[in-house]
């Protein structure tokens, strides 16, 4: 008697366990079907009907190439789509299968083989991916367009940079003929027309850089440059800019010549914008411009006593077009792509750029490049202006 009852709470607790794993099985959010040695289903879970469109019951007794037709592709032997599920036992692949209403169902599969007594199963997990892969596609062509939008906008800005620069030098050639060759009130207006030229040139000259350094495919030059002397080439076709008897402008170095294999057009950017614009905003004070070498790095520091930046404008200083005072009564000049161009020039130099800034007081610029250097000489320091 005692054995019949250990017998029948044995039975009790193998049915609770197969209610529980059968409750398991059919609240899970993946597709469980099993099939045979004879590639007919012999269980498919609710989420597995749901997938390709199904009623419980109705896939039972059903081949698996009924939900994955191209399981049965030549990859199988004889056809048989069990070839190809045991060849990916303990792996997942992506498949293709189609719904009952021929809706495309994509999933990835993995499966799992199992002996019951002398007969062995083979259980597949199916995860519809179906959505996932449809954004996947959806990003790809997003990309895909932008980069050929991109590509056209780079070609026309090219082009038509070029048809408008080629006057415009030659209306500013003309306005400093004038300014030499004229007196009065004609010398003032052919000062007019040079000074808007330049700006409409260096406006110009500032989105063709933005393109070229944000085109699909950038086409850079890595060379060996001295950055002591460009430095020294930018400073000097900045100071004209200068204010007259108000600014200190200096440039230094821990080494007279700090040699680095470099894109020189970036490095030059990067110079140009930052020691341009610490000018630009600069009226009393000084402007300083620093590179110091070490072993695995280089460091920019571009500092000034300007009109300093305020803390709530600082997040968006490096994008395109901004700029803190805005509209027609703006106190400064420019287009605001200095920055951007900076920071995109520095990406490509794989270094990095940040900023502080006290409103008012000035600003400071550090970029750190990783570069080994070549140094050379003693330390300089020489005031430009």
């Amino acid at each position: 008697m005692s054995d019949d009852k250990n017998l029948n709470l044995a039975k009790q607790i193998a049915s609770a366990a197969a209610d529980l794993y059968h409750a398991i099985l059919e609240s899970t959010s993946t597709g469980i079907v099993t099939v045979d040695e004879d590639d007919l289903i012999v269980y498919a879970n609710q989420e597995a009907c749901r997938m390709w469109g199904y009623e419980p019951g109705e896939l039972i007794g059903n081949p698996i190439s009924l939900l994955l037709p191209t399981v049965s592709d030549p990859l199988s032997v004889h056809g048989r789509p069990l070839r190809r599920l045991r060849s990916i036992i303990g792996s997942e692949v992506d498949v293709e299968g189609k719904s009952r209403e021929g809706k495309q169902v994509r999933v990835a599969l993995s499966v799992r083989e199992t002996t019951v007594g002398r007969s062995t199963l083979y259980t597949a997990a199916l995860q519809d991916i179906s959505d996932r892969l449809r954004y996947q596609d959806a990003l790809i062509d997003a990309r895909e367009q932008a980069e050929e939008v991109t590509r056209i906008r780079t070609a026309l800005l090219t082009n038509v940079g070029h048809e408008i620069r080629t006057p415009l030098t030659g209306i500013r050639g003309f306005a400093e003929i004038l300014i030499e060759e004229s007196e009065g009130t004609q010398r003032e207006f052919a000062q007019l027309i040079e000074k808007n030229s330049r700006r409409l040139l260096d406006t110009l000259n500032s989105v063709l850089e933005l393109a070229r350094l944000e085109a699909p495919v950038l086409t850079t030059s890595t060379t060996r440059i001295d950055l002591v002397q460009t430095m020294r080439d930018v400073a000097e076709i900045i100071v004209p800019t200068v204010p007259a008897n108000s600014v200190e402008f200096t440039v230094e170095s821990t080494h007279a010549g700090i040699i680095v294999d470099a894109d020189p057009e970036s490095v030059y950017s990067v110079l140009y914008n930052l020691i341009g614009n610490a000018v630009k905003f600069t009226s009393k004070g000084h402007v300083r411009a620093s590179l110091f070498a070490s072993p695995e790095q280089v460091l920019l520091i571009v500092e000034d006593t300007g009109v300093g930046i305020a803390s709530d404008f600082l997040p968006r200083l490096f994008d395109e077009f901004s700029q803190e005072s805005t509209g027609l009564t703006r106190d400064f000049e420019g287009s605001g792509l200095g920055l951007a161009i900076t920071r995109r020039a520095v990406q490509i130099l794989d270094g990095d750029i940040g900023v502080q800034s006290t409103k008012g007081e000035g600003t400071r610029f550090t970029v750190t490049l990783p570069m080994m250097a070549e140094v050379r000489g003693e330390p300089i320091f020489e005031r430009v202006v």
